[in-house]
């Protein structure tokens, strides 16, 4: 079943990470010289992670399943099922809701989580990567080198400079974010679920494997690629999408 895809409603920071995903691309090309092999595939799974958290529909209720026994939402007028929250930026209800993004500049809900949290784990790898061949730059003496070479040295050493002092924050909250979301996915929590009623992960809670694979669905071989999880009534199904 294909989830409908959306436009970022700002297009800020997914466009700043694309941009700070790209220069760690160049700087390990022409200034690190760490291992291109590892650095296309952090890129290229940290990107598609983020293009999949950010454009999929993040498991928006549908209008037409009125059920009365169930309270309707007043702003979109659906039926809130269990784990259904209203995203005031979104606009819309979003089934198993977990926070609004504004890394992603969209709701984390069910279709989307798997890709989040891979996001996260993506992007951390990649800057560990990176601070490990930033460390090895400066402690083999390549750093004098670049300072030797006059202006266009000073220049790179600038940038890099601004360049660290944005991942070294980033890595922190990509951590936190991490962690956090690992637990939570465990215990089938979310984070509005934590804040707002704390006992909900004994309500929802199945044990930890089948906790894990409703956010990251049933075959272990797609764990690790950011595919959407559309989960119906009765099962957990995983959808491919690039």
């Amino acid at each position: 079943m294909p989830i409908p895809r959306r436009q970022w409603l700002s297009c800020n920071i997914p466009m700043l990470l694309d941009l700070v995903v790209l220069a760690y691309v160049v700087q390990t090309r022409f200034l690190l010289g760490g291992s291109m092999v590892l650095c296309a595939v952090l890129s290229t799974m940290t990107l598609w992670s983020l293009h999949q958290a950010a454009l999929a529909r993040p498991g928006r209720a549908s209008a037409v399943d009125v059920d009365r026994k169930h309270p309707v939402c007043a702003w979109c007028d659906v039926t809130k099922l269990p784990r259904t929250h209203h995203c005031r930026w979104c606009r819309e209800c979003v089934e198993r809701y977990d926070h609004h993004c504004i890394w992603i500049d969209n709701c984390v809900g069910r279709s989307n989580h798997k890709a989040f949290i891979l996001f996260t784990f993506y992007i951390l790898a990649a800057i560990v990567h990176y601070l490990v061949m930033l460390g090895g730059f400066i402690l083999d003496g390549r750093l004098f080198r670049v300072v030797e070479m006059g202006r266009i040295g000073i220049v790179m050493l600038v940038l890099m400079l601004f360049y660290v002092g944005f991942v070294v924050p980033t890595t922190i909250l990509a951590a936190v974010f991490l962690c956090s979301s690992v637990v939570m996915t465990l215990r089938n929590q979310t984070t509005y679920e934590r804040s707002h009623s704390p006992e909900s992960r004994l309500v929802y809670s199945k044990g930890c494997l089948r906790n894990w694979c409703e956010v990251f669905g049933d075959r272990a071989e797609l764990w690790l690629l950011p595919t959407l999880v559309h989960k119906t009534a009765g099962s957990i199904s995983t959808v491919e999408h690039v």
